[in-house]
């Protein structure tokens, strides 16, 4: 039988295999799968994986459809959907079910501030 734990370990893996990456602690969860060819069955991962914080699907063909497995994650607060197949209607309809988490659909402005590097993204 494999334990919840287990099953997480292998969600973080497969996004690791389709050319994510991640940051995965006791204090933190973040997964990034900008640019890879994840599909909306893949994000059917995050039933196993569901409490990550910020997640970034950027560059990916992520429609409507995929954004549906999403609405488990209760412990999300960030959500980055630039250039994906996501209609406002999909999105939408995660914003009423994932009321607290910020979604961002537009490329973040050069003049942002890295709050890793403290620098402007642009830098």
């Amino acid at each position: 039988m494999t334990t919840p734990q287990e099953k997480s370990q292998a969600a973080f893996d497969r996004f690791h295999e389709l050319g994510g990456s991640g940051v995965w602690e006791s204090d933190m969860v973040v997964i990034s799968l900008e640019g890879t060819s994840i599909s909306d069955d893949d994000l059917a991962l995050f039933e196993d994986f569901n409490f990550v914080q910020i997640l970034t699907l950027n560059d990916t063909q992520i429609t409507d459809a995929g954004l549906s497995h999403l609405e488990q994650l209760t412990q999300l607060e960030s959500l980055s959907l630039v250039n994906t197949q996501a209609t406002e209607a999909g999105i939408s309809k995660l914003k009423v079910v994932l009321p607290t988490v910020t979604i961002e659909t537009e490329p973040t402005s050069e003049d942002t501030v890295n709050p890793f590097t403290g620098k402007p993204f642009g830098e």
